[in-house]
């Protein structure tokens, strides 16, 4: 299997009518352009974070929600790790990925 590396904080953005930003649909809210500009929240140092975290393959600290379908049909094998009650991946997710 391949390594996957979602590439949704890189070039997506989603704007909901309050003005909320995120950068994928499974994904929470990091900011407002209400209160910053688009570049101000794009460079961000949280959502710089999460990009490292993903190049790292650490998914766990991206706060991912386990619907996402980007990981769920890129891992199908690896699908109960989604099913954590937190809402959140399941934190042994990271060592499977890694291990591919």
């Amino acid at each position: 299997m391949n390594k996957f590396i979602c590439d949704y904080p890189w070039h997506d953005i989603y704007v909901n009518h309050f003005g909320e930003i995120s950068f994928c649909s499974n994904h929470k809210v990091f900011g407002n352009l209400k209160q910053n500009s688009l570049e101000e929240i794009y460079h961000s140092k949280e959502i710089d974070d999460i990009r490292n975290y993903i190049l790292k393959g650490d998914y766990l600290n991206t706060r991912c929600l386990k619907t996402c379908g980007v990981l769920t049909h890129a891992y199908p094998e690896l699908a109960n790790y989604f099913c954590h009650e937190s809402g959140y991946i399941d934190n042994s997710f990271n060592s499977e990925i890694m291990a591919l």
